[in-house]
């Protein structure tokens, strides 16, 4: 399909430990299991369960779509009910747009002729955000944005790491007042 554009060394970052670092020694870093953030929790009403809780909140978040700078909105729902999980996909192409300029073609310079070069960083979308069932509580998750965007961002460079850091936020934010809106 792409003949004239194979690639036969790898692109993006390379990890060799769990541990991601923290960018200019201040922002992002640290252990997978710090940067999961709880965003909402609801008690159960009546004879909802997990699956019911995760279809409103979809449904709900389906109808905010595009009221925001990002138009964040769900595209895809999981059932894991019978493990107690529920994972919603959310993006908006706002976000990608503007993730795939920023990052462009990164800290290599073979790729910036290309039409998007940023293209090859779509796996980071959409992002979830996760509903857990605990007795007769929904608790809701989601990696914290600041880390995600390190994660796959990365290798757009510090200078754009550091010229675009209210996004992750922005977004963050974003999702959260559009959580609590449809569960209160």
């Amino acid at each position: 399909m792409f003949k004239d554009h194979l690639a036969n060394r790898q692109y993006g970052q390379m990890r060799d430990r769990g541990l991601i670092s923290k960018t200019m020694g201040v922002v992002a870093g640290g252990p997978f299991e710090d940067k999961i953030e709880k965003i909402a929790s609801v008690k159960l009403q009546g004879d909802n369960g997990l699956l019911e809780v995760a279809t409103a909140l979809y449904e709900a978040l389906t109808a905010k779509g595009g009221d925001r700078k990002w138009e964040t909105r769900p595209v895809f729902l999981l059932d894991y009910a019978d493990r107690n999980v529920a994972l919603i996909g959310i993006t908006g192409a706002p976000i990608e747009s503007r993730a795939f300029a920023i990052v462009g073609a990164g800290n290599d310079d073979s790729r910036s002729d290309l039409t998007c070069p940023g293209l090859d960083h779509a796996a980071a979308f959409p992002f979830a955000i996760l509903l857990t069932r605990t007795g007769e509580e929904i608790t809701i998750y989601m990696v914290d944005s600041m880390f995600r965007m390190k994660m796959y961002f990365e290798d757009a460079g510090k200078m754009k790491f550091a010229a675009n850091m209210r996004m992750p936020g922005s977004i963050e934010n974003e999702v959260r007042d559009k959580v609590e809106e449809s569960l209160y």
